[in-house]
């Protein structure tokens, strides 16, 4: 009985994922991965290299529009689904540029620290509907 709970708690029959980021390194590592058992996946994500002085304005609000708002706008579309779902999972992908800072991506670190701190508060909100908001913060890949 408990070995057919845990069967059926970890089996992805019947669900759906959606991935953001997923066009490259880990997010696609992550899709490749899921896309074995059938589920289906949406991604998106940008960064760039530039010192903070060289980072335009639309530089800025490019990178804050796919990596953060995105995010947000797409959580919002999914909330009404989990909760009528009765439970459900969001996961969000930030990098360690996130937590840390790193130098030449102001304008990525900046998104992806804002991606935990949406994470945290969904977090905290959507609790009470049973639905979970977490965050996986990779650090850089080294793609052969």
């Amino acid at each position: 009985m408990e070995s057919r709970r845990k069967e059926e708690r970890w089996s992805l029959e019947g669900k759906t994922a959606l991935v953001t980021g997923g066009s490259k390194g880990i997010g696609r590592g992550i899709v490749e991965e899921l896309a074995a058992f059938g589920v289906r996946v949406n991604n998106v994500g940008v960064g760039g290299v530039k010192s903070a002085i060289e980072i335009t304005t639309e530089d800025y609000s490019s990178c804050m529009a796919l990596n953060l708002e995105s995010n947000f706008h797409l959580s919002q579309l999914a909330y009404p689904l989990l909760k009528a779902s009765g439970r459900g999972n969001v996961v969000n992908i930030s990098s360690i540029a996130g937590v840390g800072g790193a130098p030449l991506v102001a304008h990525y670190a900046s998104a992806k620290g804002a991606v935990i701190q949406l994470t945290k508060t969904l977090a905290y909100e959507w609790a009470k509907n049973m639905i979970g908001v977490n965050c996986i913060a990779p650090g850089q890949l080294i793609l052969l």
